[in-house]
């Protein structure tokens, strides 16, 4: 059996609530709900029981300490052939959260998974389209690129499944690793 894996740092209740509150109702842009909302380290894909079990394994050996963020501003990826991702922005990502991107990196080469290769660039997605007006979207992110969301203090590590459906993505904790 497989299950579609992600490792994700957690934002508080009160943080994912605001965030979702900022719903821009535009057209083509789905916006996440307050419960979907985290900053991801590592997607893994469809993972084999045997696998996860040797990940939750590795990742009971992870060395980090915790650490503050803050987020601040929204900004904008994707476009052209590829969909838009509305993200909120970690203006000064803490070198914590690097070191632990490269450890949980480490640990899932060491449990036989594949790792990203792309660069780690630390956000939280909010909203994700396709063929959203441009005009309206420009204005959104212009009127909160300062708006200073909060900060606040990460010390555990969660391994989430992800269950696709017609209404989303619904997300169960599997594992927590507190650091």
């Amino acid at each position: 059996m497989t299950k579609r894996l992600f490792l994700a740092l957690e934002l508080p209740a009160a943080l994912t609530r605001t965030l979702a509150a900022l719903d821009p109702h535009i057209p083509g842009l789905r916006w996440l709900p307050a419960r979907s909302l985290h900053l991801t380290l590592a997607f893994l894909g469809e993972v084999e029981t045997a696998t996860r079990e040797s990940l939750i394994q590795a990742l009971q050996s992870l060395d980090a300490e915790p650490f503050d963020l803050s987020l601040r501003g929204l900004t904008r990826f994707g476009g052209r052939d590829r969909p838009v991702i509305v993200a909120a922005n970690i203006p000064e990502p803490p070198p914590e959260i690097f070191y632990l991107h490269t450890s949980v990196q480490s640990l899932i080469q060491s449990a036989g998974l594949p790792t990203d290769s792309r660069p780690f660039r630390p956000h939280v997605t909010l909203g994700r389209g396709k063929n959203c007006p441009a005009l309206p979207l420009q204005r959104f992110l212009h009127h909160h690129a300062g708006t200073v969301f909060g900060a606040f203090h990460l010390d555990s590590l969660g391994l989430f499944s992800s269950e696709l459906t017609p209404s989303g993505a619904h997300y169960t904790l599997e594992f927590r690793k507190t650091f």
